[in-house]
């Protein structure tokens, strides 16, 4: 890319791309091209696929429903790329970070999600990888997992029992990627992490604008868009438990990996209707009403477009060829 002369890389899994709002004319070139000269990335957030059926054919044109990365939600302030590589050094990456008075309310939502899944999750409870010695030392006096909500203030339904570790929010990761400008007088940046670079000498880049504005681009992440699919990816990665010194994987990627492996269909089915498609118990309205869900219809429209032939553009005084 950098030899080619283009401005702007990011790299995507074929379960992503990057979406600008209509607000920026859905043109990316106008979007990156709209950056300061000195920006030297922008992180763009990626908002996560909500599988209204749990089968697809094409998951850009059959998923239009997504879940609002926290990023773009009242109250949430993205951190700095410095200080989540100076967590990841000090191994205090698994610390859950200091609750701000102003996403204390969505923190209570996904309480109550939480509270909502422990039935399934009861029944479930062998299909969840057994906690390491050391993410249990890193989470202290926590038992309920690394990806516990707070339940401070809220009241817990009669006949819930003992509280076991469940899944709420996103499927998958909710760190975006960052996109970064090329200069073909400089060396190009080097990937540091899989969602993040640095420049050629070791250095941090250190003018990045964090894309969390309403018509800011954004990553559409199609994780699981199809149960055949989410069946497919984790028979083909294998086993992914939590093995030491591997505390940072995704609890539920390893829980999907251990039931797809070993667990009956039935309770296949019961995981990706209660966290993958998030509407065992009407979650998916839940978060509506508290605006955590959108429809995105512009990339299956883009598509639909062009699986027409369109008539060429009318050439303009001055640009006739003869």
């Amino acid at each position: 890319a950098h030899e080619m002369g283009i401005d702007w890389f990011v790299h995507l899994d074929i379960d992503e791309c990057v979406y600008v709002p209509r607000m920026q004319e859905c043109s990316s070139r106008r979007f990156f091209g709209s950056k300061e000269r000195n920006i030297e990335a922008v992180r763009l957030w990626n908002h996560e696929a909500i599988p209204e059926e749990t089968e697809c054919q094409d998951w850009f044109r059959d998923c239009t429903l997504f879940q609002l990365n926290r990023f773009h939600c009242r109250g949430f302030k993205p951190p700095r790329e410095y200080d989540q590589m100076l967590r990841q050094r000090e191994g205090r990456e698994l610390e859950p970070e200091k609750q701000s008075g102003d996403t204390g309310w969505w923190h209570r939502l996904m309480g109550q999600i939480f509270l909502r899944r422990q039935a399934p999750m009861q029944r479930l409870r062998a299909a969840l990888p057994a906690l390491g010695p050391l993410l249990r030392r890193a989470l202290g006096a926590s038992v309920l997992g690394p990806e516990s909500p707070s339940l401070d203030g809220l009241e817990i339904p009669a006949g819930t029992g003992d509280l076991v570790e469940t899944f709420f929010s996103f499927s998958s990761h909710d760190c975006g990627k960052m996109v970064v400008r090329l200069d073909r007088h400089l060396r190009p940046p080097v990937p540091c992490s899989l969602h993040s670079y640095m420049a050629d000498n070791g250095d941090l880049l250190k003018q990045i604008y964090q894309a969390s504005k309403a018509d800011d681009a954004v990553i559409l992440h199609y994780p699981n868009a199809s149960m055949s699919s989410w069946r497919r990816k984790y028979e083909a990665l294998g086993d992914l438990g939590l093995r030491e010194p591997d505390p940072g994987t995704k609890r539920i990627h390893a829980a999907s990996s251990l039931l797809v492996r070993k667990g009956a269909r039935r309770d296949q089915d019961l995981f990706y209707k209660t966290f993958i498609m998030q509407n065992e118990y009407n979650e998916v309205a839940y978060l509506a009403e508290h605006g955590l869900v959108t429809r995105v219809e512009g990339v299956a429209n883009i598509l639909y477009y062009y699986d027409n032939p369109q008539e060429a553009p009318e050439q303009l005084p001055g640009h006739m060829q003869w």
